[in-house]
C-alpha cells in the first residue's frame, strides 16, 4: 500500500503558507460571528462541514479579516527539555520521527531548538543543551549529543508559539540570525553518532578494539569503550565524523570478545541544519489573524462573538469581484429617522405585520445611536425604507438608507471552523487568535 510520506505534508502545508503569502493567487479571511448564545454557553456546539452549517456561519458572521503571509508560520510540536527524560536520538532509518510525541529535539528554557543526535544507548537527558554553536555539535555531560538547530525570536514567541507548538522555518537568505549560520555551516553525510545494537560478550580491553567505518564517505573514525565489570562494549565514540556517507558499515574487531555490533547515524542530506523545515517535519502550521479595534471603523466593537472561520476566495456583494481588503463588515446597516425606544443588542427586528409574517427580519448586533444607524446580522428577506420594529425594544423607526453586506453570502470556502466560548469586543482591545492547522 503506498505511503503519504510527511515530506508530502509539509510540502503541503508549504503550498497553504505560500496561498496565503501569493495574494495574487488567492486570498483568505478570517470571520468571527455569531453573536447569540450557545443552548449551553459553557460548552459551544460542535461545528461541522455541511452545506447547512456553513450557510448558518455566512448569516452570522460580523466581520472579517484577511490574513497574509506575515500572520502564518510552520510549526511543530513544542518538547520543552525536562530532565530525566529519554529523548529519540536521529536515526536515518527511523519510520516514526515525524509523529507526534516522538520527542527527538526540544526546545530550552531560552526558546533555544536542538535535534537530540545521540542518547547515550537510550539514558535519561540529566543536562540541559544550552551551548549555541552554528556549525559544531554539543556534547553534554550525561552522553547525550545534540545539534544547535535555531531560535525561536521574541516576535515569533509571542505570535506563533503556544504550550503546544512551536515556530519552525528554512531561511532562503541571510537574515542576519545564527539559523542562516546553522544551515550554511551543515556537513553534508557527516556520521555524529554510532549506535550500539549487541554490546558482544568477554571483551576486555579498549586499547585493543578497532571501530572500523566503512561505506561511501570519508574521514568517520571512532573509538570503543567497555564495560570491564560485564565485558560488554558500552559505547563508542566518535573522534572524527566524516564527510560524504549516505550509507556506512561499522565492524567492531579485537579486544579479546566478540559479538558487538553496532550501527552508523548519518545526517539527512545536506546535514543536520542544513533544511529545519523539513529535518523536524514541519508539517503544520499556525495561523495568528488579529483584530485591531474596529479597524479602522470597518468592524464592530460593540458586541460578542461565539465562532470563527477561515474563508478561501470570497466575493464582494455589489460585482461579484474577488474580495481584496484587509477587512470587510458583514452587517446590514440600516439608517433610521424617529423618536421614541432605542433598539437594544440581540433582539430581532423585523419589517412588516409582525414577525411571524416578516418580509424582513434579522438580529441586532448594535444600535449606533449618534448616527442611528443598526446593524444587523442574521437575516430574512430584503430590507426596505419601511418602519423597522424591535422585538425587544418596541422601538420602531423609519428605514431611510440601507447599507448592504461587503461580502456576498455563500461565495467562497470555509476551510476552517471553530465554536468557541464568547468573545466581548471593546474600541480599546484587539484580539489576538493562535489557530494549529495539521496537515
Amino acid at each position: 500500500m503506498p505511503t503519504l510520506l510527511d515530506n508530502h505534508r509539509v510540502f503541503t502545508a508549504s503550498i497553504f503558507k505560500d496561498t496565503i503569502s501569493n495574494q495574487a493567487s488567492a486570498n483568505v479571511f478570517f470571520t468571527f460571528g455569531k453573536k447569540l448564545p450557545w443552548s449551553n454557553e459553557a460548552v459551544p456546539a460542535t461545528a461541522n462541514t455541511s452545506p447547512a452549517h456553513s450557510a448558518e456561519i455566512w448569516q452570522s458572521i460580523i466581520g472579517v479579516k484577511r490574513i497574509t503571509g506575515n500572520d502564518v508560520q510552520h510549526c511543530i510540536p513544542r518538547y520543552d527539555w525536562t530532565a530525566n527524560t529519554v529523548y529519540t536520538q536521529y536515526d536515518q532509518n527511523s519510520l516514526t520521527l515525524g509523529q507526534d510525541n516522538v520527542k527527538f529535539y526540544v526546545v530550552n528554557s531560552d526558546f533555544n531548538v536542538y535535534k537530540c543526535l545521540y542518547n547515550n544507548g537510550g539514558a535519561n537527558s540529566t543536562v540541559k543543551p544550552t551551548a549555541i554553536n552554528p556549525t559544531n555539535i554539543t556534547q553534554t555531560a550525561d552522553g547525550y549529543t545534540w545539534k544547535f538547530m535555531y531560535s525561536v525570536s521574541g516576535s515569533e514567541q509571542i505570535r506563533f508559539t503556544t504550550g503546544s507548538y512551536i515556530p519552525i522555518k528554512s531561511l532562503s537568505a541571510d537574515d542576519g540570525s545564527l539559523q542562516w549560520d546553522v544551515q550554511e555551516g551543515a556537513t553534508d553525510g557527516a556520521i555524529y553518532g554510532i549506535s550500539l545494537t549487541s554490546g558482544g560478550t568477554a571483551y576486555s580491553n579498549n586499547s585493543n578494539i578497532t571501530i572500523a567505518i566503512g561505506g561511501d564517505g570519508t574521514g568517520a573514525t571512532a573509538t570503543a569503550n567497555i564495560n570491564l565489570t560485564s565485558g560488554l562494549v558500552h559505547t563508542i565514540t566518535l573522534t572524527d565524523y566524516g564527510t560524504g556517507y549516505t550509507n556506512a558499515s561499522v565492524t567492531i574487531s579485537g579486544g579479546a570478545g566478540s559479538g558487538a555490533t553496532a550501527k552508523a547515524l548519518i545526517g539527512p542530506p545536506g546535514g543536520h541544519g542544513a533544511d529545519p523545515l523539513y529535518e523536524l517535519v514541519g508539517k503544520n502550521l499556525i495561523l495568528n489573524p488579529r483584530l485591531i479595534n474596529s479597524e479602522g471603523g470597518v468592524l464592530s466593537v460593540s458586541n460578542d462573538f461565539r465562532q470563527v472561520a477561515i474563508l478561501l476566495n470570497p466575493l464582494t456583494y455589489g460585482n461579484l469581484a474577488p474580495a481584496g481588503n484587509s477587512a470587510y463588515s458583514q452587517t446590514f446597516d440600516l439608517t433610521v429617522s424617529g423618536v421614541g425606544a432605542d433598539y437594544v443588542q440581540d433582539e430581532y427586528v423585523y419589517q412588516g405585520a409582525s414577525l411571524a409574517t416578516a418580509t424582513f427580519y434579522g438580529t441586532v448586533v448594535e444600535y449606533d445611536s449618534a448616527n442611528t444607524v443598526v446593524l444587523v446580522t442574521n437575516t430574512a428577506g430584503t430590507p426596505i425604507s419601511d418602519p423597522l420594529v424591535g422585538v425587544t425594544s418596541a422601538a420602531s423607526k423609519y428605514v431611510t438608507s440601507i447599507g448592504l453586506p461587503d461580502l456576498k453570502i455563500n461565495t467562497g470556502e470555509f476551510l476552517y471552523v471553530d465554536n468557541i466560548v464568547a468573545i466581548s469586543r471593546n474600541v480599546n482591545q484587539s484580539e489576538d487568535f493562535k489557530i494549529t492547522i495539521k496537515f
